[in-house]
C-alpha cells in the first residue's frame, strides 16, 4: 500500500499517497524521498509545524471538500500554516473563514488604535534636530509640556488649568445671554432743541429692531466679572497658541490642524468683540452693518466649545469614540444616503396624500421638514397629516425611520465596543510588560548587589587571612 508517514511537531500521521496527489501544487503533493524533510532511519517525513491544524489539513485531502478548522484557532496561525502547506485561502469553508477575516479586521483595528494612541502629542523633534542646537531642545521641552500631559507633573497641572478655562468660557457663553448677567452701556448724549439729553443705547436698539434679543445683545454688555474671565481666557489661550506655534517642530502640520485653524478664528473674533464692546459701543453709535458684523463675531465665539476636542488627545475614551466614528464612515455615509432618499420619497407622498387639504403641508419643502422630524422620531407636531392617506404615509415614514437609523447605529456601537475592548487589552498588556521589566531590573540589581557583597566578603576573608600569617 502507498502509505506515507508524516511526523508533524511530534505527532505521527499516516495517509495514502494517492490522496495527497489529488491536491496538486500543495506541499504534501510534492513530497518524495529526495526532500530534506525525509528521515531514512524512521521512514517518515518530519515537519516542525503545528500538529493541531495539520489534522484538519489532512481531512482536506481525505474528503476532497473544503477545509474546516476549529473555532478556537488564531487566524494568524491558520494563515501561516496554510501558507507553509501551499493551500489557498479559497479552500477554507465559508463557515470557518470568519476566524481568518476576523483576524484581519482585529489586526487592522489594533494597528489603527496603536497609531492613534501613540501619536498623542503630535510630531516630535528628531535626534538630529535636538543635537543641532540648544534652541530646539528648549522648544522641544515646551512642545512636550503643552501637548503631553503625562510627561511631567507640571504638564498635568497645565492640562487641568486648560480644562478649567475651557469650562469657564463655556459657562460664560451660557450666562452672557441672560439679562441677569448683562449691564447697560453708558448713555448716549445728544442735543435736542438746545437741551442735552441722555438716551439709553438699549432703547435705541429696541426702537430700531423691535426685538428684545437684539436689544439685549447689542444694547447691553456683559457683567464685569464675565468680561474679566473672558479677557483672562483670551490671554491664556492666546499665549498657549503662540507658544505651541513657535515650539511646534512641523509648522505645516500645525496650520493644517483644523483645531488650530479654529483657534485662530476664535481668538480673532473674541478680540474684535472685545474691542467693539469696550472701544466702540462705549463711545460711538455705529451703523447697522457694523452691528451685524459684531453679531457674527459673537456667534463665531461659540466655536470655543471645540477646544474640548483638543482634550481628546489626552483622554483615550474620546479618542476611541472618534476612531469608532471614523471606522464607521461607510456605514454613516450609507445611512445619510438612505435617509435622504427616504425623506424625499415620503415628503413627496405626504404632499400628494394631503393635496386636497388646503391647510396641511402646503409645499414639498414643508413636507421635507415633516419627513425629517418623523423619521428621526422627534415629532414636533407643528406639521401633521390630517387625512387617511396622510396617516398611512406618516405611519410608513415613522417605521422606515426606525429601521434606517437603527441598523447603522448598531454597527457604530459594535465598532466602539471592539475598539474599547482592544484598547483595554493593549493597556493591560502594557501594564504587564512594564511590571515584568521592573521585576527584571530588580532582579538584576539584586544579583549585582549579591555579587558585590560576595566579593566584598571574599576580600575581607583574604585580608584577615593575610593578617594571621603576618602575626
Amino acid at each position: 500500500m502507498d502509505i506515507v508517514t508524516l511526523n508533524v511537531g511530534g505527532s505521527v500521521f499516516m495517509i495514502r499517497k494517492s490522496l495527497l496527489q489529488k491536491r496538486p501544487g500543495t506541499r504534501l503533493a510534492e513530497i518524495c524521498h529526495n526532500n530534506e524533510e525525509y528521515n531514512l532511519e524512521h521512514d517518515w517525513y518530519f515537519f516542525d509545524r503545528n500538529p493541531e491544524i495539520f489534522n484538519s489539513i489532512l481531512d482536506l485531502y481525505r474528503t476532497e471538500g473544503l477545509l474546516h478548522l476549529s473555532k478556537h484557532l488564531c487566524g494568524a496561525t491558520v494563515q501561516e500554516e496554510l501558507r507553509f502547506w501551499k493551500i489557498p485561502l479559497s479552500a477554507v469553508a465559508d463557515c470557518c473563514f470568519s476566524g481568518i477575516s476576523q483576524h484581519e479586521g482585529d489586526k487592522t483595528m489594533m494597528e489603527r488604535l496603536k497609531c492613534s494612541i501613540e501619536s498623542q502629542g503630535g510630531p516630535m523633534y528628531t535626534e538630529e534636530e535636538l543635537c543641532s542646537s540648544w534652541c530646539n531642545q528648549f522648544k522641544s521641552r515646551i512642545w512636550t509640556f503643552l501637548n503631553t500631559p503625562n510627561s511631567s507633573s507640571g504638564a498635568k497641572a497645565f492640562s487641568c488649568l486648560y480644562l478649567t478655562f475651557v469650562i469657564l468660557t463655556c459657562l460664560t457663553f451660557i450666562l452672557m445671554t441672560h439679562p441677569w448677567f448683562r449691564s447697560p452701556y453708558n448713555p448716549i448724549t445728544r442735543e435736542m432743541n438746545g437741551t442735552t439729553i441722555e438716551i439709553d443705547w438699549k432703547d435705541v436698539i429696541m426702537q430700531q429692531f423691535n426685538n428684545p434679543k437684539v436689544a439685549l445683545i447689542f444694547g447691553t454688555k456683559e457683567k464685569p466679572f464675565i468680561s474679566y474671565i473672558n479677557f483672562c481666557a483670551m490671554i491664556f489661550f492666546g499665549l498657549d497658541f503662540v507658544f505651541r506655534c513657535v515650539s511646534c517642530p512641523r509648522k505645516v502640520y500645525f496650520f493644517r490642524d483644523i483645531l488650530n485653524l479654529t483657534e485662530i478664528l476664535i481668538l480673532t473674533s473674541t478680540l474684535i468683540a472685545f474691542i467693539y464692546e469696550y472701544g466702540i459701543f462705549e463711545i460711538y453709535s455705529i451703523s447697522e452693518s457694523w452691528m451685524w458684523f459684531y453679531a457674527c463675531c459673537k456667534a463665531v465665539i461659540i466655536f470655543r466649545l471645540f477646544r474640548l476636542f483638543r482634550l481628546s488627545e489626552h483622554f483615550e475614551g474620546l479618542k476611541i469614540l472618534y476612531l469608532a466614528l471614523k471606522a464607521s464612515a461607510k456605514e454613516l455615509a450609507l445611512m445619510l444616503v438612505s435617509f435622504f432618499i427616504f425623506t424625499t420619497l415620503f415628503a413627496g407622498l405626504a404632499y400628494y396624500a394631503e393635496f386636497y387639504d388646503p391647510d396641511s403641508i402646503q409645499n414639498v419643502p414643508v413636507a421635507l421638514w415633516w419627513s425629517i422630524v418623523t423619521m428621526t422620531t422627534v415629532g414636533y407636531g407643528d406639521v401633521v397629516p390630517t387625512t387617511l392617506p396622510g396617516y398611512i404615509v406618516g405611519s410608513l415614514c415613522a417605521v422606515s425611520g426606525l429601521l434606517i437609523l437603527a441598523m447603522p447605529v448598531a454597527i457604530i456601537a459594535n465598532n466602539f465596543g471592539d475598539l474599547y475592548r482592544w484598547n483595554r487589552i493593549r493597556r493591560k498588556k502594557g501594564e504587564l510588560i512594564g511590571a515584568q521589566a521592573e521585576d527584571n531590573v530588580t532582579y538584576l540589581c539584586c544579583t549585582r548587589m549579591t555579587r558585590v557583597s560576595d566579593s566584598t566578603c571574599a576580600v575581607i576573608s583574604v585580608s584577615s587571612f593575610e593578617k594571621k600569617l603576618n602575626n
